[in-house]
């Protein structure tokens, strides 16, 4: 009885799940949208798609969901990017992406343990 329990609330979590990303997908798309409509300019579309980001992995982790290492590097950089852009600040975001990118894939493969 137990394995169906679980296989229920596995299938109720993934249902969940594919709500809340429909959800904050739609969130950005309309804030992209805003940001064109009102011409902000993409440095603010930025800021805002890193903080929806950031928040949705917050929120993820607060409610015992876990979290994407991913988006919780992409988050910050989107919104720092943005935001110093809007600062005068010439940033090359592709380049510190990149970068930040290979430190977590290189540091997860080196942290990773197999599974038993």
């Amino acid at each position: 009885m137990d394995e169906i329990n679980t296989a229920v609330e596995r299938k109720t979590n993934k249902a969940r799940q594919r709500r809340w990303d429909a959800l904050v997908t739609g969130l950005i798309l309309v804030w992209l949208g805003v940001v064109v409509f009102a011409d902000l300019g993409w440095s603010a579309g930025l800021v805002g798609v890193g903080v929806v980001v950031l928040l949705e992995q917050a929120l993820h982790w607060l409610w015992n969901a876990g979290f994407d290492g991913f988006y919780v590097g992409a988050g910050p950089i989107a919104a720092v990017a943005g935001a110093a852009s809007i600062a005068g600040v010439n940033v090359p975001v592709l380049a510190i992406a990149l970068i930040v990118a290979g430190l977590w894939l290189a540091g997860a493969a080196l942290t990773h343990k197999a599974r038993r």
